[in-house]
């Protein structure tokens, strides 16, 4: 499987229409078993809203470190709670040594 996005069905149906494997979620337990489920089957790209993502983040990193699943953590419906572009900043710190917020 190749692309997949876990999250809000209001947020993510869209992308259904364009042939991506989208799985609605209520709640982070259905979102970690939908992880689970993708990390099985060798999944290469995963998006999840943050609304789920913020209680999920140690079994992402885990799931990050130790697989070849990439996990993108995409904004949510509801109000923004930026881990998705404080994910962001640090693999940028990581991958460059430089961080990007010391330019603002």
């Amino acid at each position: 499987m190749g692309i997949a996005f876990i999250g809000e069905e209001d947020c993510i149906q869209g992308f259904r229409g364009l042939g991506m494997a989208v799985y609605p979620v209520e709640d982070a337990g259905g979102a970690e078993e939908i992880l689970d489920k993708l990390e099985k089957e060798d999944c290469a790209i995963v998006f999840i809203t943050e609304t789920y993502a913020r209680e999920l983040l140690a079994k992402i990193d885990k799931i990050s470190a130790v697989s070849r699943m990439n996990i993108s953590i995409i904004p949510g419906i509801g109000r923004k709670k930026g881990i998705a572009g404080e994910r962001m900043r640090r693999i940028t710190v990581r991958a460059t040594g430089m961080d990007p917020a010391e330019d603002e």
